[in-house]
Order: structure tokens, then sequence, then C-alpha cells
């Protein structure tokens, strides 16, 4: 069973892919649900142990997603190398967009012909929700398709998913028969306050309780999370681990606190804590992170942060508790220049010497085009020795007029002839639509290109969102007339990412309605006051977009969340950069 539990783990992803009910916020550390369909709630967002480090504008946004200008392409079927295999994806979608069917076929080495490997087949229910997913095994003794593994989703009368189960195929009694499920419980509000998991006992003919992790709030914000596992011989749940938390007024995290359950004093037993500190412009300043040990708590770690107040990132420094001399001494930093359009033009990282001073590492010097998108990158090392930059590596990319990447070069330094050598070459081609219809990396033999296996990630009109592993790939798409009833009636409630972002002084905000309700678009501040109203009314089902304009409001972060018919659908934030 377990080799049957561990295969259907792997096949969570594509799952995960295709769903748009992927509104769940990342979960506390240690509380990480498994892969699954998530439900369409929102969870307050609990920031990371450390902030998300500059993001380049415009860069490194790898540009393979449908052009909002284009309509009426259908992907057909995707062709990519696996290295020892030649792969084939067929897609069927519903008039409404979703994807209906995917077989997945090889090619046959001897006859060239394509073999059928699998194939998965989706059910969806009138609202556009994914019920039934159904992975089949193409048997060539008998040459027809054989069950393998089912996949169901229960939702309740608002929509939430109440149960994810799996069930497995048995060829002997020719049925499907339960292998575990998830659980999800929510309150008054939609908001998800316990998940976890069970699985189904043969000998007991019963679904056994295993984990539960669950959940309280203060207003919009999670104040603690509890982990559970089920004992069987007291028929109850037994307490793992909780965390607690405490914010700030303007949402963001100041404290975490993480205990453990202790069975021999039957009490919570302290882990570590965690402390953050923010500047006068609410930007995080200062991260400290301690252990408890020897029943006192004991520094462990602790990172310090400087930042303009256009909250781009100056310097990142991390240090380490001695615990000998009683101080915090020095590891690593990372310095960040910026041009005068606010684009990362070097990143210089340091490690502390013996003699208690800075050592250079590494720089990065980074080029952006005329509109802010990223084209290159240089990386030198630093020589001791003759105390001074010698160069690394050389990162090229070309873009087409709709700033999608072309190709990208790696490039080494050859020391002995001081020159840079070709070492990875990417390419990419696009169908008139702007969707990825080619991709290939070669790497540099001496005198000639080779294959060379890279991760590229596909996003076919937000439905088929995966990584393949390949040397190439190929994508076929059909054209059709007209905007179909995919671009009309979309069959989930999303909220996308503002565009451009950061912005300067407006933005477009897009979202798609599954069916008409009454939507309103708020934005607030980081001190959670609103700031602007920009979507009060009745709305009809389809694609909707409206323009955000803050020419009134100063540089910083926004919020703006998304209701229909006062259910919380999405929450999102956006940068704006005077």
């Amino acid at each position: 069973m377990s080799r049957l539990i561990l295969l259907s783990m792997m096949l969570f992803s594509f799952i995960t892919a295709i769903t748009a009910q992927n509104h769940l916020s990342e979960l506390p550390a240690d509380h990480d649900a498994p892969e699954l369909i998530k439900p369409d709630v929102i969870l307050p967002e609990i920031p990371k142990t450390t902030p998300d480090l500059p993001r380049y504008p415009n860069a490194l946004k790898n540009s393979f997603t449908l052009n909002k200008q284009s309509q009426g392409e259908v992907l057909d079927s995707l062709i990519y190398s696996t290295g020892t295999e030649l792969i084939k994806e067929i897609f069927t979608f519903t008039a409404e967009g979703n994807i209906e069917e995917q077989t997945i076929q090889k090619q046959n080495p001897q006859t060239l012909a394509w073999d059928n490997s699998s194939r998965n087949s989706y059910t969806y229910d009138d609202e556009g929700r994914l019920e039934i997913r159904l992975l089949e095994e193409w048997s060539a003794d008998s040459s027809k398709w054989i069950n393998s593994w089912l996949y169901t989703n229960s939702y309740d009368a608002q929509g939430n998913v109440i149960y994810y189960l799996l069930q497995y195929w048995d060829d002997q009694d020719m049925v499907f028969k339960n292998n575990n499920r998830y659980f999800y419980n929510y309150n008054d509000q939609n908001k998800l306050i316990s998940y976890g998991n069970q699985r189904w006992s043969t000998d007991l003919q019963d679904w056994v309780k295993e984990w539960q992790s669950s959940y309280t709030f203060n207003n919009d914000l999670i104040s603690s999370s509890l982990y559970e596992y089920w004992d069987i011989s007291t028929g109850e749940y037994l307490s793992a681990n909780r965390q607690t938390y405490q914010y700030t007024n303007s949402w963001k995290k100041e404290y975490i606190l993480v205990e453990t359950w202790n069975k021999t004093t039957q009490s919570w037993t302290n882990s570590r804590q965690n402390f953050y500190t923010y500047d006068e412009n609410d930007h995080l300043s200062l991260y400290e992170y301690q252990i408890w040990y020897n029943d006192q708590w004991e520094n462990s770690q602790r990172q310090e942060f400087i930042f303009t107040a256009e909250n781009l990132l100056l310097s990142f420094k991390i240090l380490y508790w001695d615990s000998n001399n009683q101080e915090w001494v020095y590891n690593n930093a990372q310095i960040y220049t910026y041009d005068e359009n606010g684009y990362l033009s070097e990143l210089i990282k340091q490690r502390w010497g013996s003699s208690q001073s800075w050592i250079n590492d590494l720089r990065e010097t980074y080029t952006f085009d005329s509109t802010g998108y990223f084209i290159g990158k240089q990386s030198q090392s630093w020589d001791e020795n003759l105390s001074d930059w010698l160069n690394k590596g050389l990162y090229t990319y070309t873009r087409n007029t709709n700033n999608q990447i072309l190709s990208f070069l790696y490039q080494t330094w050859d020391t002995g002839n001081n020159t840079w050598v070709n070492s990875v070459l990417e390419t990419y081609e696009y169908t008139p639509g702007g969707h990825l219809s080619y991709y290939n990396v070669s790497q540099w033999g001496g005198s000639d290109w080779q294959p060379y296996f890279s991760p590229v990630f596909f996003n076919y009109d937000e439905i088929i969102r995966t990584t393949y592993y390949c040397a190439e790939l190929t994508a076929y798409y059909h054209s059709v007339t007209g905007i179909s009833d995919r671009e009309n009636t979309p069959r989930v409630f999303s909220l996308y990412q503002n565009y451009p972002n950061p912005f300067n002084p407006a933005t477009s905000i897009e979202y798609r309605l599954s069916r008409g309700g009454f939507v309103t678009i708020r934005v607030y501040n980081t001190l959670g006051q609103e700031v602007a109203v920009l979507v009060n009314q009745n709305k009809t089902a389809g694609k909707h977009s409206v323009t955000f304009d803050a020419g009134h409001l100063s540089s910083g972060m926004y919020i703006y969340k998304m209701s229909v018919d006062e259910r919380i659908i999405s929450v999102k934030k956006m940068m704006l950069l005077r």
C-alpha cells in the first residue's frame, strides 16, 4: 500500500496545477498541508522567516503565459524529451475552458509510433469546481485503459471543499477502494479553522484519524495554530506542537512562539520564538530567533535589514550567537545598489573574516532595457591575493516586442584566454497569440551545442501550470474564431495580480467571475486603513478589469481585496514606487 500512496502523492501536483481553487495562503511552518486542491478561502498571510529580497522590476519573469492581448488559441498537445523517452501530452478542454482530459503517450523507439501510457479525466460540478479526477493506465496486453486512482472532492453550500478522497482500483474485486482522505472545516466567515488526514482501515472497515491542524483567529489574522495526532490507544487527538502569533497594527507579524507538548509533564514546553522589529516606514529592520535550551531562552540567529523609504533593500546581514563569548557574531552580508529608476544595479555578497572585518565574496551587476525588463547579469568573484574582482559568469537575455524571452545565454570566464566561453543556451519561440510554442536548451560541448536537460515552467492561460524537465519542448495549438465561451464565462472567481507592478501612478487589476454577483474591490494601506474603493456594484459573469490611480497616495505597499456577495475571494499586494 505504501507504494500506491507514494504514487498518489506524486500525482497531486498536476491537480494543483490545473485547478483554480488555489487561494489558500501559506500555512504556518511545520504544518504544511500535502499538495492538495486548496479550498477557495483566504487565510491571512504568515510571513516567512525572512522577507523577500528585492524583486527585480519586471525581471526574470518568464513570459511564457498567454499574452493579455491575445485570444483564440487552444492548446492541443505538448511533446518533450526526458533524455530517455519522448513524451506527448494531449489535452482537451470543456467549452468553459477547464481541462477535460489529458492523455500521456510515449514514442516507441522501434516503430516511432505513439503508445498510450496514462490518462487523466476530469469532471466538474455546475459551478465549475473540480469534482472528480480519474487516472487510468494503458494496458498493452489487453489494449484498453485500466482504472488506477480516483480523486473526489466534496463541497459545502458555500463552495468550500470539505473532503478530498483518494481511492485506488482493486483489480481483483474490480472496484475502487478507499485509501485516505483529507477533511476541512470552516467557521461562519468561511475561514478554514481545521484540516486533517484520515486513512482507511481494511481491518476495521472504517476511517482512522491520523492528524489535524486547527487555527484560531483574531479578526482576519491567525492568532494560534495547533497540530495534533490521533492516538489509537486513547481514541483521541493528542497535542504535538502549537504556535502563537502577535502582529503589529499594520498586520505584520511581530512575535511567534512555538511550543511542543511534553508527554511526561503533560504541559507545553517552549521550543523557539521569533521577534520582528520594523523601522519608521514599517519595513522589517531586525529579526531575532531564539531556542529554548536548559530551561531558558538562548539566542540563535539575528538578521539585520536596512530599507529605503521606497522599500528598496539596501543591506541584509546575518549574525549567529557565540554562546562561549555571549555575543553576536557576523556571518555574511548582502549589499544592494539601485539606479535612478529604482532597478537593482549591483549586489555584493560578503562574509565576516577572522580579522573581524567584511571580506568580499561575490558581485553581481544587472542590466535592464529602457522599459525596465531584465536583460543581463554579470557575476564576479573576489580574489583576496589580487584584491580585485575576477569575472565568473555572464547572463544575457534577448526579448521580443512583447518583452517575452527569446534567448538566454550563460557564459563562463576563461582566465587563460581572457574571454567569455559559451556554457548554456536557451531559446524560445511563441505563437502569434503569445503562447510558448518551442523551447530548447543546449550545453556547449567545445565545438558545438549539445542537448542539456533543464526545468522549464509552462503556463497555458493559468489552466495548465507545470514544470517540465527536458532539453526540448514543442507545444501545438489550434485557433478558434471569435471570443470563446472560455473567455466569457470562467468557471471560478479569480483576482489577478495588478499590472504593472510596481506602478506609478496607475495600474490595472483584472478579475473574473464564474457567475454574476455583488463585487467589491477595496484598497488598504499597511495600517489597514481603506484608501480606495475600486468596485462596489453588481457585475455579470465574465472577465473584468479596473484601473487604480494612486496619484494622490505616497509610495509604499498597498493591499487590495476582492469580495463577491460579501465572501472574500482573494487578497493581494501591490507596490507604488514614485
